[in-house]
């Protein structure tokens, strides 16, 4: 399912999904057995919140912006990075296409569906976006 978000690619959502309904049987049944599924049908049914992060990952700023983001309780969450726009990788990863830093800052873009509220440099304000979904 990450994968899918990663790279844009609808057949690993659809893998995922023939995998959830071939075992649901067995995770109706024996729901304890079964939590790493029960996880993986949440993720399905769910709107995962997909982090965009550039910057340099070592910087001070970005660890902040790490900390609100591992903080919290987020199980269903997509983090694709990337140092700048030079690294290439938004090539490869559309949740990292047409990202960039602001004012040379560690920056973060939080979306849905590749739907992207406005970035942010602030710890508070991710914060704030974060919890407020």
């Amino acid at each position: 399912l990450r994968l899918g978000i990663l790279t844009g690619d609808s057949k690993y959502r659809e893998y995922a999904r023939k995998m959830l309904e071939g075992m649901s049987g067995l995770i109706r049944n024996y729901p304890l057995a079964f939590s790493h599924w029960l996880c993986a049908l949440d993720f399905y049914l769910s709107n995962p919140k997909e982090l965009a992060l550039i910057g340099d990952p070592n910087s001070p700023e970005m660890k902040k912006l790490f900390k609100v983001i591992h903080h919290g309780y987020f199980p269903n969450k997509v983090i694709a990075g990337m140092r700048d726009c030079s690294d290439g990788m938004e090539a490869n990863v559309p949740l990292l296409q047409g990202r960039a830093m602001i004012d040379g800052k560690p920056t973060v873009y939080l979306c849905e569906n590749y739907v992207c509220k406005l970035p942010t440099t602030d710890p508070g304000e991710l914060t704030n976006m974060l919890y407020s979904d």
